[in-house]
């Protein structure tokens, strides 16, 4: 695809395209949501529908705000970058290998961007958002950020962008990522044996959320986990270590979304004006989490 696109193209890829993957997405929740309720109630378990509920409004505002930007993101930026490529790399089904090498690309770019937005203060100001969940529920996958635009997670893919996969089949691979996630976002799956070495497992992922001192940034792989293994981030959930959810320290008001996908936001706004100076300016954007 050329970086100018017509019109009817451009309604394809944001409004048809994006339509019909987000129709899947949604049954897919519902899906998977009806299914952790049904097994609440087997297990005489109380459903946390206030944290439910949390989830699905700040959804509704990523939506918005995810609709806002789109066409920036994809039509000025990947496009922009497509343009300028250095290969032209086809995935198809004469050219399977390349899928498959796209698909343990994008993974690690996925966990370098994990990482990342746990380390540097801005990014975690978005990413924060999704970890105020103090539920492991299937609901807690959809709590996202409502800066998506400044969140930056976009940009660690685009050097496979101009390595020469398009940015269709690029942010594709990477939203199939996050479908699988939504499996992994419980407390109801025990451990899964010599799996959890090798792929994110709902035992995996929530040592990820933990906030127990061992299980702090670990485990940040998006499917596979040889990543957190490789460098030295994969920790197992341990019988003896319940996980705990949700942020540190904890939000005054929990069940607020404007304190929730604004609050981390607010903090670094407060830091930088109350910072002796532009080093401490810096430290304060680009340090870690605070």
């Amino acid at each position: 695809m050329e970086w100018f696109l017509s019109t009817e193209d451009w309604y394809k890829l944001v409004f048809n395209e994006g339509y019909a993957a987000g129709r899947v997405a949604f049954a897919l929740i519902i899906f998977a949501m009806l299914t952790e309720v049904i097994a609440y109630r087997i297990q005489k378990k109380a459903y946390p529908w206030e944290e439910a509920g949390v989830s699905v409004a700040l959804m509704s505002g990523h939506l918005l705000a995810g609709a806002a930007v789109h066409g920036i993101v994809f039509g000025i930026i990947a496009f922009g970058v497509y343009h300028y490529r250095l290969f032209t790399l086809t995935v198809d089904m004469n050219h399977w290998y390349m899928g498959v090498l796209l698909f343990v690309l994008c993974d690690f770019a996925y966990y370098v961007m994990h990482r990342a937005s746990h380390s540097v203060n801005f990014l975690w100001g978005s990413h924060a958002v999704h970890h105020s969940a103090q539920r492991m529920i299937v609901l807690a996958s959809i709590r996202l950020t409502w800066t998506p635009l400044i969140s930056g997670v976009f940009l660690f893919y685009l050097p496979l962008v101009w390595l020469g996969f398009t940015p269709q089949w690029v942010y594709g691979m990477v939203s199939a990522s996050l479908a699988y996630q939504f499996s992994v976002h419980t407390e109801l799956v025990p451990r899964l044996g010599w799996l959890e070495y090798i792929i994110d497992t709902p035992s995996n992922h929530r040592v990820h959320h933990g906030t127990n001192d061992i299980y702090i940034n670990k485990n940040f792989g998006g499917i596979l986990m040889i990543w957190d293994h490789i460098f030295g981030t994969y920790q197992a959930e341990l019988a003896d270590n319940k996980a705990q959810f949700g942020l540190i320290p904890a939000l005054p008001r929990p069940s607020n979304v404007f304190d929730i996908a604004f609050g981390q936001y607010r903090k670094i706004a407060k830091g930088l004006i109350n910072a002796p100076s532009w080093k401490a300016r810096l430290n304060v954007f680009f340090g870690p989490p605070q």
